[in-house]
């Protein structure tokens, strides 16, 4: 059986089983698409599925398959915002991990003075 009628590992792209029994529609005309390896795929259609992650069980050993939203654009956005406020990052750290630091700092020097606010906002 040919390689193509197997649905192959996202990670080492090994077989993973056989999918040509599945009720593939691909081709033009076809309204629908396919979230497949991170990228969109018009006009093919699997019955209702809209998209999926296949991983092998070596590399289930190593990997895992998560399902999350979406991020949308604003939270892309506000997020890069965060990212290029910092200004010099930590030497072997990327910006992300150079942010996180300075707001866990931040957090825990401020915390005392956060929590008088909080009681006094309170009363």
């Amino acid at each position: 059986m040919a390689a193509s009628d197997y649905r192959l590992c996202d990670v080492c792209h090994g077989k993973v089983f056989y999918d040509a029994n599945l009720n593939y529609e691909m081709g033009i005309g076809v309204e629908g698409s396919v979230r497949y390896r991170g990228e969109l795929v018009s006009q093919m259609k699997l019955d209702y599925l809209g998209d999926w992650a296949v991983i092998c069980q070596e590399c289930a050993q190593t990997h895992k398959c998560v399902v999350m939203p979406i991020e949308t654009e604003e939270v892309g956005e506000k997020y890069n915002e965060l990212l290029y406020a910092v200004g010099r990052k930590y030497p072997g750290e990327t910006r992300h991990e150079t942010a996180l630091r300075y707001i866990r700092q931040a957090e825990s020097s401020d915390s005392g003075a956060a929590k008088s606010a909080e009681i006094g906002g309170r009363q």
